[in-house]
């Protein structure tokens, strides 16, 4: 792609190349180390704190995503129990009431 002030794939690789370069400065500014100081601003996090973050930040979904799935197996286990027990409740039903429809054949006789 080109525009009147050059190749805009050029210009969005400076853009981002200046700004990676004054992304990885060191210094801190004198205001944000003097209220680090003063005690009004905790430190920026170490690389170690950074990697817990990210770390958890990776397994906090997984995690979560296996308690759910745990979560839903016992629900369906749940599930399919009681209704292997209605099951057998109402074929129970269904032989009482033939039974029953029986006797009262026999009792009319």
């Amino acid at each position: 792609l080109c525009n009147p002030a050059g190749n805009l794939w050029n210009l969005i690789g400076e853009t981002t190349t200046q700004i990676v370069a004054d992304n990885t400065a060191s210094e801190m500014p004198a205001y944000v180390s003097e209220a680090i100081e003063a005690g009004l601003v905790s430190p920026p996090p170490d690389e170690e704190n950074l990697n817990l973050r990210n770390i958890f930040r990776i397994t906090a979904p997984i995690v979560l995503l296996c308690i759910l799935v745990v979560c839903v197996l016992v629900v369906s286990v749940i599930v399919d129990i009681s209704n292997r027990q209605s099951f057998i409740n109402k074929k129970i039903i269904e032989a009482l009431t033939k039974q029953r429809e029986k006797t009262h054949l026999q009792q009319k006789e």
